[in-house]
């Protein structure tokens, strides 16, 4: 009889606190996401999360307000963090959204608390007023979706038929849970064992494998505050708010709870009404983010300081427990420190060498660029690689090689200056970028038999003279540029712009906002890639090109993109003939923008002396 009375229990908890984290939440009827099949799956996944909140509840004696939010914490990161691992996108805010600041706050403390303590009052008005607070705080967040998603915001009679039959439903679980919850609970251990087990294996088989920091970030929250519950077990009498929120509440007074649908469904009409366009969302994040950071340090705290909860009870300190709680607080956030950094570390080297491709949105045809031809040649180690080429009309050809993340759009400025004056122009998309194959870069290491390719392809084209190939590198380009031609004798003349010296610098510069993170950032990629950073050296290679002219375009402000002294390095360690360019006022990429005439002018003429023997007038 007493495991019936639970099952009835946990399926009603489970629908209250669904309420509250999923129906209230969404606000609205989602089609093609929302069906009786998934409902039923939904309930019973919260009715399994229902039934580990109202054991803690039960078994650690949870009276007072303090250890009901920890209680409430756990439902949150349970939900949060291994059904459905959204609680490691935003490392550490996601500590507080959503666990803590919509399932903790609003549905443990005032769903499953706050709103069955006001039913048991059985004060129809005070039950009124706090069912129409909810109901505005429904309404008020359901805006939110007419802004987010305009497209599948629920109408007003949509937002009345689902919040009405949510409300329903929500109504029948405070009854069910009412006339059950006697002596319905602890569990037996059978219960805890098996549902443990579940629980374990969702999470080594499901979660762990979806999100790898699931096993760094959720055991440390767990293992303080299931302490402190602990700790709060011995404070606390026997019994839990379990046992002292039973009692009578009267049918008119759950009907009361309508209102809830009533006013959100009239405060969402009204807002239609007037066309009101607002971040809800926004502003419910900003108070109940912070609020629920503050009430998880509060709870551990004050249950940690050994104060008694019940009335006219002498206050006492513990200052062992004080210690002994900051000594918890201090390695557990040391050690997500410690995975934030890391996180960002990753990131950062992922998102180097796997960069995201920029879709090709222009052809040369946009810039005025006639007799175009989609081209494609393929790399000594079996990479297609896919650009465009412009056949020359004077004999001299120039290869363009944009920079890292970029794709060949990049230099459509420099190919079509070229291009009205004679020159064919190959542009291409190096090796992970744009349209051409392959899933990683290596910052010149490998792209340099890109270079070999396209120097190849151009070098067989009927009109070309192969004494004239020129080529013009923009930072990752230009470094693979100079590493290129270093070795590439069929490159007779070359325009450095924007490359780095040394790519390892380049890097610890991207990572310079905290002490040593630059050089471990460093170890961390090539540890993971198999790529040293520290062996992309332009800067001894550039000598390398002499007696091949060279020229290195910088600008004086290029915003931490390089390493600062990048230019200078790059052209002390050129041989001759060499010539530097710094174009004040530049910024990394901005050089034709800022002195456009200068540019163009500057550009042709180099290659026109070093490749066509043509000097200015």
């Amino acid at each position: 009889m007493r495991f019936a009375r639970r099952l009835v229990v946990t399926l009603a908890t489970g629908c209250i606190l669904m309420f509250y984290s999923e129906s209230m939440f969404w606000a609205r009827y989602r089609p093609g996401e929302d069906s009786l099949g998934s409902y039923l799956t939904t309930w019973i996944v919260y009715s399994l999360s229902a039934f580990v909140f109202l054991s803690l509840v039960s078994l650690l004696r949870v009276r007072n307000i303090w250890a009901l939010f920890l209680c409430g914490a756990l439902f949150g990161w349970l939900t949060e963090g291994v059904v459905v691992q959204t609680m490691y996108d935003d490392f550490p805010l996601n500590i507080s959204f959503t666990g803590l600041a919509w399932h903790a706050l609003i549905s443990v403390l005032i769903g499953w608390y706050g709103v069955r303590k006001t039913l048991l009052e059985n004060r129809i008005g005070k039950t009124c007023l706090v069912a129409g607070l909810v109901g505005l705080f429904w309404g008020f967040w359901g805006i939110c979706w007419r802004v987010e998603e305009p497209a599948t915001a629920a109408t007003v009679i949509g937002f009345a038929r689902f919040s009405i039959t949510a409300n329903i439903l929500l109504i029948a679980a405070y009854r069910l849970y009412d006339r059950f919850v006697r002596d319905a609970f602890p569990p037996t251990k059978v219960e805890l064992i098996v549902v443990g087990i579940l629980a374990v294996l969702y999470f080594v088989f499901v979660t762990i494998p979806a999100n790898f920091l699931a096993l760094i970030i959720l055991p440390p929250l767990v293992l303080i505050v299931s302490l402190t519950l602990w700790k709060n077990r011995r404070i606390e009498e026997a019994g839990s708010l379990i046992d002292s929120l039973v009692g009578h509440v009267h049918p008119v007074n759950h009907l009361c709870l309508l209102l809830m649908a009533l006013v959100a469904s009239a405060f969402y009409w009204i807002t239609d009404l007037i066309n009101l366009q607002v971040h809800t969302n926004w502003i419910v994040y900003l108070v109940t983010m912070p609020l629920g950071a503050i009430m998880l340090v509060a709870s551990l705290v004050r249950i940690w300081t050994g104060r008694p909860f019940f009335p006219g009870a002498q206050h006492r300190w513990y200052w062992p427990g004080i210690i002994r709680l900051v000594a918890i607080c201090l390695s557990v956030f040391a050690l997500l420190g410690l995975i934030g950094v890391g996180r960002t570390l990753d990131a950062f080297v992922t998102q180097a060498i796997h960069p995201t491709r920029v879709p090709i949105t222009r052809a040369p045809a946009d810039m005025g660029i006639a007799g175009y031809q989609d081209v494609s040649f393929v790399t000594v180690d079996g990479l297609e690689l896919r650009g465009w080429y412009i056949p020359s009309r004077s004999g001299a050809a120039v290869i363009l090689g944009h920079g890292h993340a970029g794709n060949r759009e990049q230099m459509m400025l420099d190919a079509q200056i070229l291009t009205q004056h004679g020159y064919g122009v190959l542009l291409f998309d190096w090796r992970a970028h744009g349209e051409s194959e392959g899933d990683m870069t290596t910052f010149g290491l490998y792209e340099v038999q890109d270079l070999e390719a396209a120097v190849d392809y151009v070098s067989a084209q009927p009109e070309v003279d192969r004494e004239k190939i020129g080529v013009i590198g923009f930072s990752m380009g230009g470094a693979t540029a100079t590493l290129g031609a270093s070795r590439d004798q069929r490159i007779k003349a070359l325009i450095i712009e924007g490359a780095y010296a040394v790519f390892g610098d380049t890097a610890r510069e991207r990572l310079k906002w905290l002490p040593l993170v630059g050089q471990v950032g460093i170890l961390w990629g090539k540890l993971t890639t198999g790529v040293d950073p520290d062996a992309v050296r332009p800067v001894d290679a550039i000598c390398a090109i002499s007696p091949r002219p060279v020229l290195l375009i910088y600008g004086t402000l290029e915003d931490g993109a390089i390493a600062p002294g990048s230019a200078r390095q790059m052209f002390d360690a050129a041989c001759d003939p060499k010539e530097l360019w710094m174009i004040e006022g530049a910024r990394h990429g901005g050089y034709a923008a800022t002195v456009p005439e200068e540019y163009e002018q500057r550009i042709v003429a180099f290659f026109d002396e070093s490749l066509m023997g043509q000097t200015g007038p």
